[in-house]
């Protein structure tokens, strides 16, 4: 059974031998989500990719804005199937991106160019948004599908339920622990001598070849000579292994 907010909340209570929280302490919600979001940051987690969603271009909007549980692109294509990299889109930096729309410059052929960066677009707080170049001159509700790594789902009541693998599990509620006792207990031991613990013990190290474990084989290898104009037949120990 998936772990619950209120199961986290519990965890962290018996490891300081609190029966609540104390006033001057942070809530155990919050405690919750920030080592649930800084577990999702420690590692490229395969089981966070595969989001997908659609995204629209604004006219005369010069950025697009990115899913709430955004943490990072693996794939942008044209929505209808046109892949990246092709003549419509190019990636580049924010410096560029800057560089180019304070000199108007000519797209050189590529319908955007684009860059992830951060903007304060409601509340004064921080959000990462996709940057792009030449600015859209007509509003299109469904312009780009992006593929993207997710990240942690923050826990909003005690009953919402942790969206991680049960292999999980047991590394989050230590990384709950290590909060815990992190933020009420410095003198024996800061957060980050805490984390860094978990971060070199076994259950990290577990939970890491769990993830990477999935997929045993990627295929044949591609390019070289093998990939050469004769034809071979398929040779299974020239696979790609799971690296």
């Amino acid at each position: 059974m998936p772990i619950s907010a209120e199961a986290a909340q519990r965890v962290a209570l018996h490891t300081l031998g609190f029966s609540r929280w104390p006033e001057n302490h942070e809530g155990g919600l919050v405690l919750a989500n920030e080592a649930g979001r800084w577990l999702c940051s420690t590692h490229n987690w395969t089981f966070l990719d595969g989001a997908d969603t659609l995204l629209a271009v604004t006219a005369a909007q010069d950025y697009v804005a990115l899913p709430s549980d955004f943490q990072a692109v693996n794939e942008i294509e044209k929505n209808g199937g046109q892949t990246t990299p092709s003549n419509w889109w190019c990636w580049t930096s924010l410096a560029e991106i800057t560089r180019m729309r304070g000199q108007t410059l000519p797209s050189g052929g590529w319908t955007y160019w684009g860059a992830v960066g951060y903007r304060q677009v409601t509340d004064g707080v921080p959000v990462p948004v996709l940057e792009i170049y030449p600015t859209p001159s007509a509003t299109e509700a469904s312009a780009l599908r992006l593929r993207y790594r997710r990240q942690w789902r923050d826990f909003t009541a005690d009953h919402d339920q942790a969206a991680i693998p049960g292999w999980m599990d047991a590394l989050y509620l230590e990384a709950v622990r290590a909060f815990a006792l992190g933020t009420a207990e410095e003198r024996s031991g800061t957060l980050d001598q805490r984390l860094a613990g978990v971060l070199g013990g076994a259950l990290m190290a577990v939970a890491i070849r769990r993830d990477v474990a999935q997929q045993k084989r990627y295929g044949l290898i591609s390019g070289g000579a093998a990939s050469g104009g004769r034809r071979y037949t398929r040779n299974p120990n020239i696979d790609i292994l799971n690296p």
